[in-house]
């Protein structure tokens, strides 16, 4: 499998037909010790994400939006377009974020570096 069709399926599973459990949704798909950096600079950590992952699962249905589109393949990274739209269970407050981010694969088919542009 390509790596642009991994992370195809990695969000179809994650957030289309939500199959498995989120952490090891995540595990099979991120290092444990991957960089992910924001387009704002900052990095965050695995368990970040899976905190994003939460709040979009738990984000009623007709309110999220999660799509993924224009992938490129580039070495051992993939390029592609993402729009999240999700509501902060803490708060109440409805994030909407697009980004470009660039994910990079390890041999082992798994993503140890990701940036956000």
């Amino acid at each position: 499998m390509s790596n642009a069709a991994a992370i195809q399926d990695y969000f179809h599973r994650q957030y289309v037909t939500m199959e498995g459990n989120i952490e090891e949704n995540i595990y099979a798909m991120f290092d444990e010790n991957v960089r992910y950096t924001r387009a704002d600079g900052n990095t965050v950590s695995i368990e970040t994400i899976i905190q994003t992952v939460t709040s979009v699962h738990q984000t009623p249905e007709n309110e999220r939006v999660v799509k993924v589109t224009d992938f490129r393949e580039e070495g051992n990274g993939v390029a592609f377009h993402m729009f999240l739209q999700f509501r902060r269970p803490d708060s109440g407050e409805l994030v909407v974020s697009e980004s470009d981010p660039i994910w990079y694969f390890n041999d082992e088919g798994k993503v140890i570096q990701a940036k956000q542009q």
